[in-house]
């Protein structure tokens, strides 16, 4: 049954399985599936629906003319995208791709924040996780562009750490991205990165080993 596959997701917290099947039929929420790959939206598409992520995983990205790509968001599963450019109905700022096999649950943003006898509780309950989840998301942003206003890798490599540490509560943790993937969040040469990486290694700075990494030391930073 779709609403318990969905039931966990952020953005139907406090509702029950029967409201949800209620508010996916009065919304005339849709499925769509697409292979690891393909293009989802492309930079300058309208649309009027957020999309959620029942399985697999997609990447917000944007691309320049000679195809360096700038990774700015992962969206795994029971994540969404799109609120912003579904509501304001401006053209998206950038591409939406399928990095594994993926199905997409699409919502109409406008029939979401109508009234909605039907649904009742369950529709006011998913605009206010909506309008929560969003507030997070803003000081995500936030956080990454503080990432990418340090002028040197090893600037912008030490504040995203420092930053999954504080919020895994630990120095010994695991982050969600590969090197190819965590250069293109912080918009910077992988191989530079790598090096940088390793330079801080040697330095006792930390250790790590594919995406786990252990914070060693506060010198250096």
């Amino acid at each position: 049954m779709l609403a318990e596959k969905l039931l966990p997701s952020e953005l139907f917290s406090g509702m029950t399985a029967e409201e949800l099947d209620s508010l996916i039929k009065c919304l005339h929420m849709r499925r769509k599936r697409y292979e690891a790959g393909t293009y989802i939206h492309h930079i300058g598409d309208s649309y009027d629906s957020i999309g959620l992520v029942i399985s697999g995983k997609v990447h917000m990205i944007s691309e320049d003319f000679w195809g360096n790509r700038n990774l700015i968001q992962e969206f795994g599963e029971l994540e969404f995208y799109g609120e912003a450019h579904s509501m304001t109905r401006q053209p998206m700022f950038f591409d939406i791709v399928a990095v594994k096999k993926s199905e997409i649950l699409f919502i109409n943003t406008a029939k979401m924040i109508a009234a909605c006898h039907s649904a009742g509780r369950a529709h006011q309950q998913l605009i206010a996780n909506l309008m929560r989840i969003m507030s997070e998301k803003k000081l995500g942003y936030m956080r990454k562009a503080d990432f990418l206003s340090k002028r040197t890798t090893r600037g912008k490599i030490s504040a995203f750490l420092s930053e999954q540490a504080r919020i895994q509560k630990t120095n010994d943790f695991l982050i969600p991205y590969n090197r190819q993937q965590l250069a293109d969040y912080l918009a910077v040469d992988r191989s530079a990165l790598s090096r940088e990486l390793s330079r801080m290694k040697e330095e006792g700075i930390l250790d790590f080993h594919n995406n786990h990494f252990v914070l060693i030391s506060m010198d250096g930073l």
